[in-house]
């Protein structure tokens, strides 16, 4: 348990004094300990990482909406983007929609 916490610790980047204070340690041996458990959770994370190289994180296909959308842009209940504001031709009273299919 206390080299398990001084891992945790020693991970957040605590300083050594400060673990081996809260931890009771009398020397810093725990660090041989320590050292050790992390090379073995850290073994062959990179190349688990680089293992997949074919994923993207924005979707490449084109996604269409339609006019009865409201998160689309200058739609009636979308007040964030709605051009609602100044003295424009297109100056509309807002309203709240009394409920949303679209979420």
């Amino acid at each position: 348990l206390r080299s398990g916490a001084a891992m945790l610790m020693y991970l957040d980047e605590l300083p050594v004094y400060t673990i081996m204070l809260i931890g009771r340690w009398s020397s810093d041996a725990f660090l041989l300990y320590i050292r050790k458990q992390v090379e073995q959770f850290s073994h062959n994370v990179s190349n688990r990482m680089i293992k997949n190289l074919d994923f993207t994180h924005v979707p490449s296909q084109d996604f269409s909406t339609t006019s009865l959308d409201p998160r689309v842009r200058n739609h009636r209940d979308n007040f964030e983007t709605r051009l609602n504001m100044g003295t424009g031709a297109r100056h509309v009273i807002p309203t709240l929609p009394a409920f949303s299919l679209h979420h």
